[in-house]
């Protein structure tokens, strides 16, 4: 079964990411993630390290700020390669 999610998951024209929200730590990566931030392996490594360099803890507009306060809430986030 998780090997049919990380297919579908690869196969999407999305970046998409999953990370621990205690340890900012990523758990899983797509292809289109990959290829954006022009990273090849990211997992276990913190989040503000791959995706929005330069920063030495989690970004000020982190979605997990969000989350925290409103578990359920739908977030919708643009990350961008900086």
């Amino acid at each position: 079964m998780l090997n049919i999610l990380k297919n579908i998951l690869n196969g999407l024209d999305a970046s998409i990411y999953v990370t621990d929200m205690e340890t900012d730590e990523i758990l899983f990566v797509n292809q289109k993630c990959k290829d954006t931030f022009g990273i090849d392996t990211a997992t276990g490594k913190k989040c503000w390290q791959v995706i929005q360099k330069g920063f030495s803890e989690r970004c000020p507009f982190c979605p997990v700020f969000k989350l925290e306060r409103d578990p359920g809430t739908p977030v919708v986030w643009e990350a961008y390669n900086t």
